[in-house]
């Protein structure tokens, strides 16, 4: 006896219902194998995978585990944890917490003509406002990717404070911006609002 394509068809369904239920437990199973894992698996020590920093450790006994900054932000320099945290961190530096970050090239100078003449070389000025910024963040998502940074070592350092909420409105207000004005300009008005803070 042959099946009819509506048979067919309700049994494919039913296989594929299975195999969503099957691989939903699966993905449940894991997640939560990797919600109690406190450390680096071998696996993941050598595929170079970070250990979960939201997984309580052992004897944590159910409380929530306290994130230390160097061990989330390993890249980031003590001095720099530390200006965040007296609220000091230059806003032009942001670019400073991306791990992709390198010290800028050398002063740029200027061909000018000296009085008699000849060639001399003079230090060019410095552009106001965001320009070296936009070296070392090119993009808005450089920039999220920085500022999220310095949102989570901020908000480390200072539990008790609400810092996420307005460190995240401030975000969303720079993304609404870069949809209208040129990077730059958002550059520069990021710099002035953060020293007019």
């Amino acid at each position: 006896m042959s099946q009819t394509a509506e048979e067919i068809a309700t049994a494919d369904a039913a296989a594929t219902k299975k195999a969503l239920a099957d691989m939903s437990l699966s993905l449940a199973n894991l997640t939560a194998e990797i919600a109690k894992r406190g450390a680096s698996s071998a696996l993941e020590s050598l595929l170079g995978l970070p250990a979960n920093p939201l997984a309580s450790p052992p004897g944590a006994n159910g409380k929530y585990p306290a994130l230390v900054t160097s061990i989330l932000h390993p890249h980031l320099l003590p001095d720099v944890i530390a200006q965040i945290g007296r609220f000091e961190f230059p806003p032009a530096h942001l670019g400073r917490l991306l791990k992709t970050f390198s010290a800028a090239p050398q002063a740029p100078l200027l061909l000018v003509m000296g009085p008699n003449g000849e060639a001399q070389f003079m230090p060019a000025e410095p552009v106001p406002g965001a320009t070296a910024l936009l070296r070392e963040v090119p993009d808005i998502l450089a920039f999220t990717e920085a500022w999220m940074i310095f949102m989570s070592v901020l908000q480390n350092l200072h539990v008790a404070l609400p810092i996420a909420q307005g460190l995240s409105a401030y975000l969303n207000n720079i993304v609404t911006i870069a949809r209208v004005y040129p990077w730059a300009s958002v550059l520069d008005y990021h710099v002035a609002f953060m020293h007019s803070r």
